[in-house]
């Protein structure tokens, strides 16, 4: 089967940000928990002041910015917080169910997605990191795979989509994100079965 290079099709600006994107997520799982931390309440934070009309009360993209994230670098080992961050709904629940949280509130708004390309922190838009895909790398799904491993008996959306991409990639299917599975690999004969998942 042949294989295509699609970022042939986009524009050098694009693909610039792009492979920004990329380095900046390689980065930030290289980090220590503590820095990840700081890093995911800089890039909500950005995002927040950027759009602040696109985080009313109530919206998945509130939920993840104001709740989800700064939840996960609380957990990670961040300390300081500006009033509206985080919530007693999302400090007051298991690893478990924080996980299952954020695989509710992480949606693509693509007005927000399109609004922060014309303000790159970095050379990259921070909240299409922030929402990427957990199968490519997404900050905050790795960093709460750093605070509740998923439960390979009852796999959430998250750890799911990495198990199934990661086997149709060729790796050994796993559960958790880390970069070397953005990358084709050999398919073994047998690959893999992908497991059942409640959504």
């Amino acid at each position: 089967m042949p294989k295509y290079d699609f970022k042939e099709l986009m524009s050098p600006r694009i693909r610039e940000m792009q492979e920004a994107r990329h380095s900046e997520i390689e980065r930030l799982y290289s980090l220590p928990d503590r820095w990840l931390a700081r890093e995911l309440v800089n890039l909500s934070r950005h995002v927040v002041r950027t759009v602040p009309t696109r985080c009313p009360p109530g919206s998945s993209t509130a939920a993840l910015l104001l709740e989800a994230v700064p939840e996960i670098a609380a957990r990670l080992g961040e300390t300081t917080f500006l009033q509206g961050e985080r919530s007693d709904r999302v400090s007051n629940m298991t690893g478990q169910e924080l996980r299952g949280f954020l695989a509710l509130v992480l949606k693509r708004d693509r007005s927000v997605c399109h609004i922060l390309d014309h303000f790159p922190l970095r050379g990259y838009n921070p909240y299409s990191i922030l929402v990427n895909d957990a199968s490519n790398g997404n900050p905050a799904a790795f960093g709460m795979d750093r605070i509740a491993l998923p439960d390979s008996e009852n796999l959430d959306r998250l750890a799911w989509e990495v198990y199934i991409v990661s086997g149709n990639r060729g790796h050994d299917c796993e559960f958790a994100w880390r970069p070397e599975l953005n990358t084709e690999a050999t398919f073994a004969d047998d690959w893999f079965i992908a497991p059942q998942i409640r959504i």
